[in-house]
């Protein structure tokens, strides 16, 4: 097994070690059809060992020499006793809050990932971005779906030994080419000596600096989108040659300008996640870092959609390019400096959207289980954005945004109230669409 994180995967553990980041989390809801079974102990344990059994990531942990330099070790096993807690009676939305702040312990001997399990049927999955991008969600989701339809009860075991023959995924930057062309690099490298000033994003609205004391509290907020609005906002993201996640990117920057209002600013700073999976020919249940970002500056503006559609025409051409991530090299693993280079200075980024897409809808393989509903959301609000925008969505189901900001960046007033634009203005459209 591979031991040396790649650049991406050491950014993240070097991130958390600084107390910057604490966990990505991904909530599903899940139902039996052919009864009244529900996520027991006995019934969850059979599917997590088939996971644990199948997927490398899910069964190791790191040993730091710095913060900029850490290692994989294989675990000799995973006390599912340990990382698995069952509790009821709680609000999820609560739970995601909970388990964002809490950063996973890389002193202890137990995986990078846990779970808490809601009223026996809403399983909460948190893990560390080290070993996983935000599409890790989807595939552990997915692959519990199938797992708990070929596992039996009768066959439960609370340590589960890891295979010795399972290998990580390999990372991004030797799956595909990532080095950035020399104008980029010159570029990157001069935005470091040339006043701030003269920097796009200096025109930029960001919320404000960034804090001197690293901290991973969090506050939330969720907005929900039945499956009805959702399919009548995909036709109509169509019929404007936009697609769902460029059309949020657009209401994303229409609700802030509408929240900010009148500022001397002139642009936001966006930044919108894009998976390499495809470039780098990884299944979609694989479990890895394998992700770029193409940032924007977009004017402070209502909604637009020749914003949304000019959008999505620049993404698509962006899925064929990870050279962004062969940045990371030339910081010559100097991670912690350069985080904390960040730290009372303008904050880099307003909003960063990630969608993960629509889950994947159930196929035979699943059996009985169905996933009802869908969270995602994810840390980095301390040197990140000042709001982040995550999306999951269902095939038969609805559309989920966490947004999430820290408590001392925008407020919990400010979030309640982009909240609040966010459902109405996309409501808004859907309901301008059905009166048209």
């Amino acid at each position: 097994m591979r031991t040396k994180p790649g650049h991406l995967e050491q950014y993240h553990f070097t991130r958390a070690a600084l107390h910057l980041d604490g966990c990505v989390v991904c909530a599903a809801e899940y139902s039996c059809t052919t009864g009244a079974v529900s996520l027991t102990k006995e019934v969850l344990f059979p599917a997590l060992e088939h996971l644990i059994l199948s997927h490398a990531a899910l069964g190791v942990r790191v040993v730091e020499k710095s913060p900029d330099r850490c290692s994989f070790i294989r675990l000799e096993n995973v006390d599912l006793n340990c990382v698995v807690t069952f509790v009821n009676g709680r609000v999820v939305d609560e739970v995601l809050k909970e388990q964002l702040a809490l950063a996973l312990d890389l002193t202890t001997n137990e995986p990078l990932w846990r779970i808490v399990v809601v009223d026996e049927r809403v399983v909460v999955f948190a893990w560390h971005h080290g070993i996983g991008d935000g599409m890790c969600g989807v595939a552990f989701h997915a692959n519990l779906r199938h797992a708990l339809s070929l596992t039996s009860p009768d066959k439960m075991r609370s340590v589960i030994a890891v295979p010795s023959d399972l290998d990580l995924v390999p990372t991004i930057e030797s799956s595909i080419n990532v080095s950035p062309p020399l104008f980029t690099i010159i570029r990157e490298l001069g935005q470091l000596f040339i006043p701030t000033s003269w920097t796009r994003g200096a025109k930029s609205w960001t919320g404000g600096s960034i804090g001197t004391k690293p901290s991973t509290a969090i506050d939330g907020r969720v907005v929900k989108f039945s499956s009805s609005e959702l399919r009548q906002f995909h036709a109509i993201c169509r019929s404007h040659k936009a697609t769902v996640t460029s059309a949020l990117y657009s209401v994303a920057i229409a609700a802030l300008s509408d929240t900010i209002g009148p500022t001397e600013f002139k642009t936001l700073s966006a930044s919108i996640p894009i998976s390499m999976r495809t470039l780098s020919k990884t299944p979609r249940e694989a479990f890895c870092v394998h992700i770029s970002d193409y940032h924007l500056y977009p004017s402070i503006s209502s909604f637009s959609w020749e914003v949304a559609s000019d959008v999505a025409g620049r993404l698509r051409k962006r899925t064929q390019d990870g050279r962004r991530i062969g940045l990371l090299k030339y910081l010559f693993d100097n991670y912690t400096a350069y985080f904390k280079s960040h730290l009372g200075k303008k904050r880099p980024v307003t909003f960063v959207l990630t969608n993960l897409g629509v889950f994947p809808s159930e196929e035979p393989s699943s059996g009985s289980w169905r996933v009802k509903d869908m969270w995602f959301t994810q840390s980095d609000v301390y040197t990140g954005a000042a709001l982040g925008i995550s999306v999951i969505g269902l095939s038969d189901g609805g559309l989920t945004l966490c947004l999430t900001s820290g408590p001392e960046v925008l407020g919990a007033d400010v979030l309640d109230v982009v909240a609040e634009k966010f459902s109405h203005i996309v409501r808004g459209i859907i309901n301008e669409s059905s009166s048209g």
